[in-house]
C-alpha cells in the first residue's frame, strides 16, 4: 500500500515481496540505484530479518546513501525500535513516509 502512495506522488517504485531473500533486496537496491528502501514487519518474530536486511544494505558500498524507512505494528508499538535496528526513520503513515523520504534525501540525514 505504501508503494502505491509513493507512485501516486510521482516516485518510481519497485515492490519486492515478503519472501525476497535479503541479498536479492540488496542486489535490487544496487541495480535500480534506489534512494529509499521501505521495510515492513507485521509481527515481532520478523524483526531479526529486518535487522539483517538493514545490516546487509548498510554493508554494501553502493548503498551508503540509501535511506531506510521501516513500518508496521512493531514499530508503532515501540517508538524507538527503528533506531535500534539501524533505520533512518519510522513514519507512522504512508503520506508521512513520502514526506520523510523526501526530507531525508534532501538533507542526507536521519529522521
Amino acid at each position: 500500500m505504501v508503494t502505491d502512495f509513493f507512485e501516486m506522488a510521482g516516485w518510481n517504485t519497485y515492490y519486492l515481496g515478503a519472501s525476497t531473500p535479503a541479498q536479492a533486496v540488496v542486489d535490487m537496491v544496487v541495480q535500480r540505484r534506489a534512494q529509499v528502501l521501505g521495510i515492513s514487519a507485521t509481527i515481532l518474530f520478523h524483526l531479526h530479518a529486518v535487522r539483517e536486511l538493514i545490516q546487509r544494505v548498510r554493508a554494501h558500498a553502493a548503498c551508503r546513501d540509501v535511506k531506510i524507512l521501516v513500518g508496521g505494528y512493531p514499530f508503532l508499538a515501540s517508538s524507538e525500535l527503528w533506531r535500534k535496528l539501524g533505520a533512518d526513520g519510522r513514519p507512522p503513515t504512508a503520506p508521512e513516509a513520502i514526506s520523510l523520504a523526501g526530507r531525508l534525501i534532501a538533507e542526507g540525514g536521519q529522521a
